[in-house]
């Protein structure tokens, strides 16, 4: 996100290199971290599936992305369009904040109810 947001401001070659850094700083530290956490999630032997699934998600949500978000970057332009991600993105982060920090603490504690009862 900070890659983008720096990006849409780029107005020299620099600033455009500053970008990529932190684009390819948070693809390089995000891949492997998801890939981990749905390892450590499933079960051993579904393993080979779940890894079969992330990539295939990954290659389709790639493609696909590429074709959406080309045809609104042709209506709308790009900086625009980075406008558009970038919302997305900051929706996502407060699901998943939302998910993990008020959701998953009462599904826990509900958990420890019925464990001592």
């Amino acid at each position: 996100m900070i890659g983008l947001g720096i990006l849409v401001s780029a107005q020299s070659l620099t600033v455009l290199l500053v970008a990529s850094v932190f684009y390819g700083f948070g693809g390089g530290l995000l891949l492997p971290s998801l890939m981990t956490w749905m390892l450590n999630v499933v079960t051993s032997d579904r393993r080979s599936g779940a890894s079969a699934t992330f990539y295939n998600m990954l290659d389709i949500g790639t493609s696909s992305g590429i074709i959406l978000l080309g045809s609104v970057a042709g209506s709308i332009g790009y900086i625009n369009m980075y406008y558009y991600v970038i919302g997305v993105m900051i929706i996502f982060i407060a699901f998943f904040m939302f998910n993990h920090f008020v959701l998953q603490k009462k599904v826990k504690k509900q958990n420890q109810q019925e464990e001592l009862a």
